[in-house]
């Protein structure tokens, strides 16, 4: 028995749930046999059971409108029919059931119509397909005001080529490309009127564009028939030098002679021959002033405390007194000179060595005591030409194996000093 009915005005729909039991159900719901889902409206719905109407209340309950409760306990093979009746909604007739067009006057302006003006709130436009586009009603994009924001020119029929607008994750860098079918395409930015192309509110430089450059490198640039530049025509040989004859005005010196050197006549540079005249002088001499015991078997490197001369503080009397170190500028080729005497002792032998930074051997000099030597100094001298760079620094070592320490002399007596020194020959 049907209890309620639509409102006068409503139109009554039905819908028959139809579902074979495969035994032990006490309540329906979801889909049927030809899975549609049951959907009634409580007091409006008819169960059949085996073909037999159940009564409601008694039999079943009915309260939510899409399950039905309180059954005896079903058999299997068990045929449950219920009629369900519901007031009308477009949302409850079965899409297929839809044919032709709905133009009553009972549908009102909640329902989107293909030709109706109508404002759309909350709505997700799914690939949605805009004609033109025309986002405002001249084919822009507008703002919030309704200005124009971006506008789109009418298109290229033939077009194959684009604009794609990239986003990226954090710490990259958003794009916008060229992209399309063509192999290379450039990206075309235009100003209007007098107006530039700028970055970060600076403006672009361009190839034709009259612009100053600031703080700007140029790696192996060209510059032609420009002016205020220098043309670099105007070097035709290798070797040519470019100064100033005047003010801003470049001229070119050409290539002197081998052997000649720059130098300054009527105010402007000019090459002439060398000098005759002796070069000065570069390189030092320093000595002992005291003895240096030398360990038995030891090599040991000796220290000087005082110079004879020292042009281009090669040496230090206070710090690395055993060094000779090559100087900036220097760098080149240096004849070294040692002069080495040990106390009066025949036994063993002794040496001399040049050692540069303190590992490397550069040359060495020795002597194998005599018993005819009873009584004497030995004095050993030792000279080489070293090719060194700055930065270098030689170094005298003595050795002796006579049993016991022995003594280096610094004889204050001039002869006898043991002394260490070098001449710069040039690069």
């Amino acid at each position: 028995m049907i209890d309620q009915y639509p409102s006068p005005n409503g139109v009554l729909t039905s819908l028959i749930w139809r579902k074979t039991m495969s035994g032990g159900e006490t309540s329906l719901s979801g889909y049927d046999n030809a899975s549609q889902a049951l959907s009634y409206t409580p007091g409006q719905e008819q169960v059949y059971l085996n073909g037999i109407l159940l009564v409601r209340g008694d039999d079943y309950t009915a309260t939510n409108g899409t399950s039905i409760t309180g059954l005896s306990a079903l058999s299997s093979g068990d045929f449950i029919q219920v009629n369900c009746y519901n007031n009308f909604s477009v949302a409850s007739l079965p899409s297929t059931s839809i044919t032709g067009s709905i133009s009553s006057s009972q549908v009102d302006s909640t329902i989107v119509t293909t030709t109706g003006s109508q404002t759309l709130t909350n709505k997700t436009l799914t690939t949605p397909t805009l004609t033109t586009p025309r986002f405002g009603s001249a084919g822009e994009i507008d703002d919030t005001n309704g200005n124009e924001l971006i506008k789109f020119p009418t298109t290229v029929a033939s077009a194959v080529n684009e604009i794609t607008v990239t986003n990226a994750a954090a710490s990259s860098t958003p794009s916008i490309s060229a992209t399309g079918d063509d192999t290379n395409i450039s990206l075309n930015l235009v100003a209007k009127g007098s107006g530039t192309i700028q970055a970060g509110g600076v403006p672009v430089v361009t190839t034709t564009g009259s612009q100053t450059l600031t703080n700007k490198t140029l790696t192996s640039p060209t510059i032609t028939g420009a002016s205020g530049v220098i043309n670099n025509t105007l070097t035709t040989t290798t070797g040519d030098i470019i100064y100033a004859s005047s003010a801003n005005t470049p001229a070119r010196l050409g290539i002197g002679s081998t052997s000649q050197v720059l130098t300054v006549s009527g105010g402007v540079p000019t090459w002439a021959d060398a000098s005759s005249g002796a070069a000065s002088f570069v390189g030092c001499s320093m000595y002992k002033t005291s003895n240096q015991s030398i360990s038995n078997d030891i090599n040991t490197a000796l220290t000087f405390t005082a110079e004879e001369f020292d042009t281009s503080s090669f040496h230090d009397n206070a710090t690395n007194t055993s060094r000779i170190t090559i100087p900036s500028g220097k760098a080149g080729k240096y004849l070294f000179v040692g002069y080495l005497s040990f106390e009066t002792n025949s036994a063993g032998s002794r040496s001399i060595t040049f050692v540069k930074n303190g590992t490397t051997t550069i040359a060495a000099g020795s002597r194998v005591m005599a018993v005819s030597e009873t009584g004497s100094d030995t004095r050993l001298n030792l000279s080489y030409i070293a090719n060194l760079s700055v930065g270098d620094y030689v170094e005298m070592f003595g050795y002796q194996k006579s049993g016991g320490s022995l003594n280096v002399q610094g004889d204050p007596i001039d002869t006898f000093r043991t002394k260490f020194g070098c001449v710069y020959l040039g690069a």
